[in-house]
């Protein structure tokens, strides 16, 4: 029982901490803010979204051996990129669940 709570208490101290890098990233970036990037009209910024979520991912390369990239799979994956499109329709720059 004791491995279970520990491991708890290192799940809550990493949600916590990318709780916390996500509205220090956010809060930055100004969410409007950014500079200006070539073939972007006079005025227009770019903003950012932060979706988070908890739990198991798997990661593994995908690709070619000249050409790998690494990805991130799973249900926690999927639930934390619905999470960034709320903040879109919401108007916020973070949303955690």
């Amino acid at each position: 029982m004791r491995n279970h709570a520990r491991g708890g208490c290192r799940g809550a101290a990493a949600a916590r901490d990318a709780l916390s890098c996500a509205v220090e990233l956010a809060w930055r970036h100004g969410g409007t803010d950014a500079a200006p990037v070539g073939g972007l009209p006079e005025g227009a910024a770019i903003t950012i979204g932060i979706g988070l979520d908890y739990g198991p991912v798997e990661i593994g390369e995908i690709g070619s051996a000249r050409r790998a990239e690494v990805t991130l799979a799973g249900d926690t994956v999927n639930v934390a990129s619905r999470l960034e499109a709320l903040t879109r329709e919401h108007g916020v720059a973070v949303i955690a669940s």
